[in-house]
């Protein structure tokens, strides 16, 4: 026999408040330039393809990636570093 283990809903669901900060950094002259050259050929795609959501979301964590600083290369997998220093100030602090 197993010792059954019984909750109530209300004893569950209390959560803490959730805080939010928004902080807007600019990105570096080659975070903005691959940036830019991803969007363009966002656009270009989806004006020839059907986008589906698996593509979509590959393209978005592309994006992703550019901003953060550190690019994975599909075809080599090696990763490509961008400048990010605005970015990691905002993390230091």
């Amino acid at each position: 026999m197993q010792p059954a283990v019984r909750y109530l809903k209300k004893d569950c669901l209390t959560f803490r408040r959730s805080s939010q900060s928004t902080s807007r950094r600019s990105w570096t002259k080659e975070q903005r330039t691959a940036y830019q050259a991803m969007h363009s050929f966002m656009v270009a795609d989806a004006a020839e393809h059907q986008i589906t959501a698996v593509n979509a979301a590959d393209q978005i964590g592309k994006l992703r990636q550019i901003l953060c600083g550190s690019v994975k290369d599909p075809e080599t997998d090696d990763y490509v570093v961008l400048p990010h220093e605005p970015r990691l100030e905002v993390l230091k602090k």
